[in-house]
């Protein structure tokens, strides 16, 4: 809008309104977080001037809940999976108790301070990722006027060896999911190499029984509806495979837009305890998919095609390094083959 000879607008992508005002020969950017409160602060500065006031020094807070909610509604909702929105949230709620805090007073000494108040190397290293996008951001949109996160060093954190099931517990573990409800779910996560969010969003117009193939398109995350897979390599058509057939032919009389399996995160939450005390394993849902890519690692599958299967980026590092395992079993019986 105009006031003036003065234009009002909007910086893209985001909810700042600004104008740029010069007054005898002074030049000065005025922000606001609304058109009408940047309208006022123009009217202001123009009147103070004109009297021959001199400008007091801006003092208006801006909290880091405040911007906090700007930064996730201007830059990761509508741009990000509902469950990712959701994870930003959960993580700023660890630290609730700084919310009130001016960004001005975000310093270098206070954020040390906020992730040495946090538990867990992980909790460290997500509040430290989320907390240096926030600033960055900040400093961007001109709010404050340096970025302190410049010299923190991110948490380390190193990740538990990840579990899987071996020969001998794996046919325990499905004796005892062909036993219970809701062990078809568990299987076909094995079976497909799927994670729980993937499997929870399968649908019967997913299954196509003539070409033998299963579509991935859609998630379910906890505390999350029903939502189309926005990554485009986790959208994906797979084989299904020999052991999954017969499971997913139980569900070809499903009507489209049926889900194959309704069931609640918190009640898969008690099938799993349970599963981990009658089977003394160690286990949980994304144990079956690390599973899964290890076995096919040990049968000699070409990386790229077990990560076109699972939803990973060609050439990434994770399909390799975070989820093949080393079963020790098959170590010991490949061991026999080396001959000197």
């Amino acid at each position: 809008m105009k006031y003036q000879k003065w234009t009002i607008q909007k910086k893209p992508n985001t909810n700042i309104w600004w104008t740029r005002i010069t007054i005898n020969g002074e030049t000065k950017a005025i922000f606001a977080n609304s058109c009408k409160e940047c309208l006022e602060e123009l009217k202001t500065y123009i009147r103070n001037n004109k009297n021959g006031i001199k400008e007091k020094k801006q003092t208006k807070k801006h909290t880091l809940k405040q911007w906090f909610e700007t930064w996730l509604k201007t830059y990761k909702v509508n741009n990000v999976r509902d469950g990712t929105v959701y994870d930003y949230q959960k993580m700023f709620k660890t630290i609730s108790k700084y919310e009130n805090l001016d960004l001005n007073e975000l310093t270098e000494l206070k954020i040390k301070e906020i992730l040495n108040s946090l538990n867990g190397e992980r909790t460290k290293q997500k509040v430290y990722i989320l907390l240096k996008q926030l600033i960055k951001k900040a400093v961007i949109n001109k709010l404050i006027k340096e970025n302190t996160m410049l010299d923190i060093n991110q948490p380390k954190y190193t990740p538990k060896e990840k579990t899987i099931l071996n020969d001998k517990n794996m046919q325990t573990f499905i004796n005892y999911c062909n036993s219970i409800d809701g062990g078809d779910f568990l299987l076909i996560c094995l079976y497909q190499g799927l994670s729980r969010s993937e499997c929870l969003g399968l649908q019967r117009e997913n299954i196509n029984f003539k070409n033998n193939t299963l579509t991935i398109e859609r998630s379910i995350k906890r505390n999350t509806k029903d939502t189309l897979t926005k990554n485009v390599y986790r959208q994906r058509t797979i084989p299904i495979f020999e052991s999954a057939l017969p499971i997913l032919t139980k569900y070809k009389s499903l009507q489209k837009g049926q889900r194959l399996f309704n069931l609640e995160y918190n009640r898969l939450d008690q099938m799993m305890r349970v599963l981990k005390e009658k089977l003394n394993l160690n286990i949980n849902t994304h144990a079956l998919r690390h599973t899964f890519i290890t076995k096919c690692r040990e049968q000699n599958i070409p990386l790229y095609i077990i990560q076109s299967w699972v939803g990973h980026k060609k050439g990434s590092k994770v399909t390799d390094e975070t989820y093949t395992h080393i079963n020790n079993e098959y170590s010991i019986e490949m061991a026999k083959k080396v001959k000197f």
